[in-house]
């Protein structure tokens, strides 16, 4: 661990996806490769489109901001009211 003030060195590159990360996400994208891709999901939207909307909300939230700052709030976590 390094001292105050000075930089950190070693451990993983930022950004860098963890090793389950990336292999979960490859096998995600392999079944979805399958079981017809695009056109799966296009049936699926059409089918239950509440499952596909709650992932599409998920999915779009991800990488437009940082994750300390898209976490939803629960009740308990909420500022307390006086």
């Amino acid at each position: 661990m390094p001292g105050l003030g000075a930089p950190k060195t070693g451990g993983r590159q930022v950004g860098t996806a963890n090793k389950l990360t990336r292999d979960v996400r490859e096998m995600v994208l392999g079944a979805l490769a399958d079981v017809g891709g695009q056109a799966y999901l296009a049936q699926q939207a059409q089918q239950n489109p509440t499952a596909i909307m709650i992932g599409i909300a998920r999915r779009a939230a991800f990488p437009l901001c940082p994750i300390r700052f898209c976490q939803p709030t629960s009740p308990e976590r909420s500022a307390p009211t006086a």
